[in-house]
């Protein structure tokens, strides 16, 4: 038997509802951009986390093709170099 699709998984949280699901994610996909996505398997880069959020199912099973892992590291060091950076700014005295 073939595994499902994150797509599929997510569908299963909502009882197969295409119309659920755009209800849950609330604007970020159409019923018809779900039922295309069921289709091809995979979900857009830029729709994964709304997926993700209203589902659970991960952001490497909605679309394989990402490397999720890169983008993590990407935004903890962003995050971390936020952290490091001064909370004010130095205020510049006059000359």
């Amino acid at each position: 038997m073939k595994e499902k699709t994150g797509i599929e998984k997510a569908l299963d949280r909502f009882n197969g509802s295409a119309v659920k699901l755009a209800k849950a994610v609330d604007g970020f996909a159409t019923r018809q951009n779900i039922e295309c996505w069921s289709a091809t398997g995979t979900v857009p880069p830029e729709k994964c986390v709304a997926i993700h959020r209203a589902t659970g199912v991960s952001l490497g099973e909605l679309n394989t093709r990402m490397d999720w892992n890169a983008i993590y590291r990407a935004l903890r060091s962003e995050r971390y170099a936020k952290s490091r950076a001064p909370k004010t700014i130095p205020r510049q005295v006059p000359a």
